[in-house]
Parts: C-alpha cells; structure tokens; sequence
C-alpha cells in the first residue's frame, strides 16, 4: 500500500512538471502515446530491455513506472 501511495505521489510529480513543459492541450494529447509507449519499452513491465541494450536503462528511469516496479523488485 505505501508503495502506490508513494507511486500517485511520483506520478502527481511528474504530471506537473509535464505540464509545466508542455502549455497546451493539443501537446498534452500528442504526448501521451510517447509516455505510453515509453513506458512499456524502456520499463521493465513485460520484459528487461537493458540487459540487451544497457544503455536504455538510463532512459528507462525518466518514467515514474520505473521507480514503482523497481521499488518491488
């Protein structure tokens, strides 16, 4: 439970600063499917894409979903 309590609160973070970067509401929309697709590729959700490419590991941990799944592990 404090896991996802401490998750909403990364994720709270990172939407804000999101939307202090990106102004608008059309940037929002069309910045989702990166977020999204970010997310599954370069964190570890279905598989570890750094142990064929260290170096997308680093990239990995810009999204809180990293954070979150590397706080169980």
């Amino acid at each position: 439970l404090w896991g996802l309590i401490i998750y909403v609160v990364a994720l709270e973070v990172f939407l804000f600063v999101l939307k202090q970067i990106l102004r608008t509401r059309e940037a929002v929309y069309s910045a989702i499917p990166v977020l999204l697709l970010g997310s599954i590729l370069f964190c570890p959700v279905f598989f570890r894409l750094e142990t064929y490419l260290p170096v997308l590991g680093y990239l990995g941990r810009v999204f809180p979903i990293y954070w979150y799944l590397d706080f169980f592990v």
